[in-house]
């Protein structure tokens, strides 16, 4: 898989059509030369009460490192993609976040964010330990553990 970075800014205009106006109020600038960096910030300023049209944009990113896209996927509560009760219907915003979390999940296990120098969201590292013992039937072992291999150390 590969980030692009003009498909999430489509994808962040469609769930959004004021996605600039969004991003000023932020005092967000993204471009196709921001720095992995200042997009790990921008995520964690973020209100995701204003929906995924700047997740979207980040995380479709060129630059985004593989720490900002795990971060992204337990602010999303992304853990719920493994749960059977997720694949249901849905609609309207509930659409949408579901939408992002498969994205977003889709994109970290098929490797498409690079691991860079950004350190990895360590708090999140005993929340994901935790639901694997009590989930155990619900969590194939083929998804997660690429998301805990591909975090190295920050889960030991």
């Amino acid at each position: 898989m590969v980030l692009d970075f003009e498909k999430g800014l489509e994808k962040a205009m469609e769930i959004n059509p004021y996605i600039f106006s969004l991003l000023v109020d932020y005092g967000f600038e993204i471009d196709e030369t921001t720095d992995a960096e200042t997009l790990d910030r921008f995520l964690g300023e973020y209100n995701w009460d204003d929906g995924f049209a700047v997740p979207y944009l980040i995380t479709s990113h060129p630059n985004c490192e593989l720490a900002t896209a795990v971060n992204a996927f337990w602010l999303a509560e992304g853990f719920v993609y493994f749960s059977d009760s997720f694949w249901s219907t849905s609609q309207g915003a509930e659409a949408q976040w579901k939408e992002f979390v498969v994205f977003i999940t889709e994109n970290i296990l098929g490797g498409a964010y690079k691991k860079g120098k950004l350190p990895y969201p360590k708090r999140w590292a005993e929340e994901l330990r935790m639901d694997i013992k009590k989930k155990q039937t619900g969590n194939p072992n083929d998804l997660i553990e690429p998301i805990l291999y591909g975090l190295g150390s920050a889960w030991e």
